[in-house]
């Protein structure tokens, strides 16, 4: 491999690396629980923040727990639970603890996965137009090959400089 070849793959491999990087960062959606769920939660002192939101709660465990919904058991950080009469017994425990946040109407997190969608579209945007330039400046591979045939065609270059040349311009395809 020749140097461009390495710098390619450099640059293809940490935009790979920041991209799985972007998504890991994305939180998890929240698993809806019911209360008998959430009470054995709170007694088992995983309850770390509170959103109240103004028809449902959105907690945020202090480690990962392997949880069992109607479909199957996952594992998550983050739970939802429906506000109802039966939880507000838990958002005054919440609130003497300090953990308890309300959330205005309509509130979203700050982050979700449309950020990372719009990035990797500036990435490739920019790609495009970075290649565009360079073709418009050097021509584009096919054009060089093309241009290298004529040459060879008119015995402007030998067939092992054609070869040579055609070896260097082909991985770039």
């Amino acid at each position: 491999m020749n140097g461009e070849t390495w710098k390619a793959t450099l640059v293809l491999l940490g935009l790979m690396s920041l991209s799985i990087l972007a998504i890991n960062l994305v939180p998890q959606q929240e698993t809806l629980v019911p209360l008998a769920t959430l009470r054995a939660l709170e007694e088992a002192g995983l309850v770390g923040e509170v959103h109240a939101g103004p028809e449902e709660l959105s907690v945020l465990l202090t480690e990962a727990v392997s949880i069992r919904s109607e479909r199957a058991r996952m594992r998550t950080n983050a739970v939802r639970l429906v506000r109802s009469d039966s939880t507000r017994t838990f958002e005054k425990i919440w609130a003497d603890r300090g953990i308890l946040i309300f959330s205005p109407e309509g509130a979203r997190a700050p982050m979700r996965g449309e950020w990372v969608l719009i990035g990797l579209l500036v990435a490739g945007c920019s790609f495009a137009v970075i290649k565009a330039q360079r073709d418009r400046r050097n021509g584009s591979i096919r054009k060089q090959i093309e241009d290298l045939k004529s040459a060879y065609d008119c015995g402007a270059i030998d067939e092992s400089e054609y070869s040579k040349r055609l070896a260097e311009l082909t991985p770039y395809m």
